[in-house]
């Protein structure tokens, strides 16, 4: 038996670049990739259910010459580079001749990827159909199902992505005591006296490039006692933020799994467990995004409400949602194994919540995972061979995310909302200056954002609008509201009658030096101090609103929008009063309620009707002329 590297000639067959479609998929985010994949392939490969699956990532500098035919796999480099370098390909030279230099220095950079609590590599005695082939020998393979993370066999690229030598060698103990281990290298076609190869070959027992019976142990004392796989990434890319970046990779991946003890992972010292978890995210809070804060803050609140159903006769989904004013307005999609899918935007344009969605069902996991990308971070209902009734379930779905996370709105403000009536008999005023400033009342919903803004008379004031190049769930910000008392008439300085009316008129010409005794009065968006907002009767369609100004307005108005999916709506107000000294009726228009001053530090309390007959979420806004 001779062990060494082969590479098979393509028979006069294509040519293989370096460009090879799998390796691409991963080249953008190299150490992202990789943890998903492992990770992914580990859980997918569990022993014993009721203890984590374990990952360890570590870092080895192995001497060059203990590489076994390290002679070989160099001399492979080199004529890669010249046989590209005949064919004008300097992308393809430089990397190979990089490579090139790498082995034959004194040491050789090294990760050591392995999993415990697995069932190891099975199938290494069989030609085909095999976990064993389907990892070390096929393209584009794979016979994973129902929950199973991989489905389109291309993940297995993503170590080679991380290899400066787009080597990788595989060792397994697997679960019925079978070892074996193989190299693969996905180079790039070359010559040789025999002639072209494939660009792939194989470190092995070179006889029809079958595997050897033996773990292959680059670190002494490290043999296998329990089952499981060992993955050596050879010529391991010298990234100065490898590590930081594989834990944001991991908690961003398996939030769930390691929330829920399904895994743990240690990276060179760093452990994240179900016991670690806050701690490295505490750690390494500038590396995590603030989606996966989110997500956790949300799988650990006490506030958090569960919802558990049945979808569609496939399995039970759990829904796990919170509301709080910082969060991001998405949902985490996950398998049953706690693998993230991806974030489920277009939930709610205005309800500042976080969840997280389980797809618990084996049926579940099976239907949806006909939809995901090769990438396995989106549904496609075209991928799906029923793409109509996945475009339905699909749809499905979302309207229950939808309904279960207005359902929660509702209850929050059915929570902070007054005893009907008891507001008559609390004050409006905050004893005391220092605990009027330290205190701030919320809006339930959330919608409180507005700021003082000047605003040109060219210009007019800012509302909620949709286009086609708009932000996310569609909005955008427009001018082009009408402003209160306005008659379409205007006058301009200068020579002429200056008068414009219907879009006819002679326009006039603008001088400095005119009186400058005439103020021009600017409109001004105010933002409301302690400010609420709850429904008062809900058969009537009341809503109470309470606010102080800073400032002192003339002619203000409130401006009253029902927030929706799509941006918000004016109002229907069919009746609005303010209470001072008594209630008084004021006039509504267009979704305004108009009230002649405000005085600043001063409580307004109005109450209006709707023509809406249920809750719902409101966009509120001040303006007036500033006094």
């Amino acid at each position: 038996m001779e062990i060494g590297w082969k590479f098979p000639l393509n028979n006069d067959g294509p040519i293989t670049g370096i460009s090879e479609a799998g390796v691409e998929t991963f080249n953008g985010t190299p150490y992202k990739s990789l943890a998903r994949e492992i990770c992914q392939n580990s859980l997918d490969a569990v022993k014993d259910e009721s203890k984590p699956v374990r990952v360890e990532f570590s870092i080895l500098n192995h001497q060059s010459h203990e590489l076994d035919k390290r002679e070989e796999l160099s001399d492979a480099f080199k004529k890669c580079s010249e046989f590209w370098d005949q064919q004008k390909d300097k992308k393809t030279r430089n990397f190979f001749q990089k490579a090139y230099a790498l082995i034959n220095k004194d040491t050789i950079r090294v990760l050591k990827i392995s999993d415990f609590n697995t069932t190891g590599l099975d199938g290494s005695d069989k030609q085909l159909n095999s976990n064993w082939c389907n990892l070390v020998k096929s393209s584009g393979v794979s016979d994973k199902g129902g929950s199973a993370g991989g489905s389109f066999g291309i993940g297995k690229s993503a170590p080679f992505v991380c290899s400066d030598f787009r080597s990788v060698i595989y060792s397994t103990l697997d679960h019925k005591g079978v070892k074996a281990s193989q190299g693969v290298s996905r180079l790039v076609s070359f010559n040789t006296v025999e002639g072209i190869t494939q660009g792939i070959g194989y470190y092995g027992n070179k006889d029809k490039n079958q595997p050897i019976k033996n773990e292959y142990i680059l670190d002494k004392g490290s043999e296998r006692q329990e089952s499981g796989t060992d993955i050596y990434i050879l010529g391991f890319r010298d990234g100065e933020r490898w590590k930081q970046e594989i834990i944001a990779a991991i908690l961003e991946g398996f939030l769930v799994a390691i929330w829920k003890g399904f895994l743990e992972v240690v990276i060179d010292d760093v452990l994240i467990s179900k016991d670690t978890i806050g701690n490295v995210i505490s750690k390494y809070g500038e590396e995590i995004d603030s989606f996966t804060k989110n997500y956790y803050r949300v799988l650990t609140s006490d506030n958090t409400k569960m919802i558990e159903w049945n979808f569609e006769k496939l399995g039970n989904v759990v829904l796990y949602l919170d509301i709080h004013e910082d969060f991001h307005r998405k949902v985490c999609v996950t398998r049953a194994s706690g693998m993230k899918i991806f974030d489920k935007d277009r939930i709610s344009g205005y309800i500042p919540f976080a969840g997280v969605l389980i797809l618990e069902g084996h049926d579940a996991n099976k239907f949806f995972r006909s939809m995901e990308t090769p990438q396995h971070d989106k549904w496609e209902y075209e991928r799906h061979e029923d793409s109509k009734l996945a475009k339905n379930r699909l749809s499905i779905l979302t309207k229950a995310i939808k309904e279960h996370v207005l359902n929660l709105q509702m209850d929050t403000q059915q929570d902070e909302m007054d005893v009907e009536g008891i507001g008559e008999y609390l004050p409006d005023e905050i004893v005391g200056e220092k605990e009027d400033k330290d205190k701030k009342e919320e809006l339930s919903n959330r919608v409180k954002r507005i700021d003082i803004k000047r605003v040109d008379l060219t210009k007019k004031t800012k509302v909620m609008g949709e286009g086609n190049n708009s932000g996310e769930d569609g909005f955008m910000d427009v001018y082009g509201e009408d402003m209160p008392g306005g008659t379409n008439e205007g006058i301009i300085n200068g020579s002429g009658d200056g008068k414009a009316s219907g879009g006819t008129g002679k326009p006039g010409e603008f001088k400095e030096g005119l009186d400058k005794s005439i103020v021009i009065e600017k409109p001004v968006e105010i933002k409301p101090m302690e400010i609420r907002l709850f429904c008062s009767n809900k058969s009537l369609g009341e809503y109470t609103l309470r606010f102080k100004t800073p400032k002192n307005l003339k002619n203000a108005y409130v401006k009253v929008m029902i927030a929706g999916e799509q941006g918000g709506v004016d109002a229907i107000i069919k009746s609005a009063c303010i209470s001072d000294n008594g209630k008084r009726g004021l006039e509504v228009k267009e979704g305004k309620i108009i009230v002649d001053k405000l005085i600043k530090d001063i409580s307004n309390k109005f109450q209006f009707i709707i023509d809406y007959d249920n809750y719902c979420s409101m966009e509120v806004k001040v303006y007036g002329f500033e006094v």
